[in-house]
């Protein structure tokens, strides 16, 4: 049997992550967790492993900096930044 792929979401934005977890739902096989703020990464990146990590530059509570990306790196080999620019804010 397969073993389930781990992948983290972080992002903001409920309509992308949404669209980001129905991908997700038709690869099959795919465990994931969806945060949208730095302090809630926090608990994920102190106890588990990711195959992928998807995240955006800014959450809720703010910008994501080049320590937060090395310690992403720290926890998986593939990232993937995902960002945008929405002219209604």
């Amino acid at each position: 049997m397969k073993k389930n792929k781990s992948v983290l979401i972080l992002e903001d934005d409920v309509l992308i992550a949404l669209q980001i977890q129905e991908e997700l739902e038709k690869i099959g096989n795919v465990d994931y967790h969806i945060v949208d703020t730095k302090s809630a990464v926090q608990k994920f990146l102190d106890t588990q492993r990711f195959q992928l990590i998807i995240f955006n530059l800014r959450l809720i509570d703010g910008w994501l900096n080049v320590e937060h990306i090395r310690r992403l790196r720290k926890v998986s080999d593939q990232l993937l930044l995902t960002t945008g620019y929405n002219d209604l804010e």
